[in-house]
């Protein structure tokens, strides 16, 4: 099982988000919640591939770039 787990995320909307990349989820835990969300995916990988390349962006904003992974479908809330 391949999981990564960014801690030190350069966000004000978000604490850390933990990618399993087998299990294609993505789970988000948002500074303004204790409680984490997980999203499915259909490919961990190449999401984790943009986050990083979110990372290096010099115009970089975590948050939106989840809102719009959200909005478009990439990620999907799973149920509790």
């Amino acid at each position: 099982m391949t999981v990564k787990n960014y801690q030190e995320i350069p966000s004000s909307a978000i604490k850390n988000i933990v990618i399993d990349t087998e299990a294609n989820t993505v789970s988000i835990q948002y500074n303004s919640s204790e409680k984490n969300y997980t999203y499915s995916t259909e490919d961990a990988v190449s999401f984790d591939q943009q986050l990083l390349a979110e990372f290096d962006s010099t115009d970089i904003s975590v948050g939106s770039f989840v809102n719009q992974n959200v909005s478009n479908g990439t990620l999907t809330l799973l149920a509790d």
